[in-house]
């Protein structure tokens, strides 16, 4: 499942499973690894070491406060045979796969 969201993010869920990453659909080199993201609640230096701590090493901290309402998804498509996924961002269009 894939689901679209304001800043530019989407989730992508696992079948049969809890599983979900938030992803932030972003212009980046071609062939490089989407980084998750994980929005939190605090933006304290404090509350941002002491997440870090905990877990959570491959996620990019978003401070809530920072979410820009006027970037959102649009329109998500993904390919019925291959893992490729298409997403419409305001005026961009980024296509994904796990090649």
């Amino acid at each position: 499942l894939l689901t679209g969201s304001y800043h530019n993010l989407f989730r992508t869920y696992t079948r049969g499973s809890a599983d979900a990453k938030m992803w932030e659909a972003r212009p980046q080199e071609p062939h490089s690894l989407l980084r998750t993201r994980k929005i939190c609640p605090g933006t304290s230096a404090r509350a941002q070491r002491a997440r870090r701590a905990v877990g959570d090493v491959g996620d990019e901290d978003l401070a809530a406060d920072t979410l820009d309402f006027n970037r959102k998804i649009l329109h998500v498509a993904w390919h019925p045979k291959e893992n490729i996924i298409a997403l419409a961002a305001t005026n961009n269009l980024y296509i994904f796969s796990d090649k």
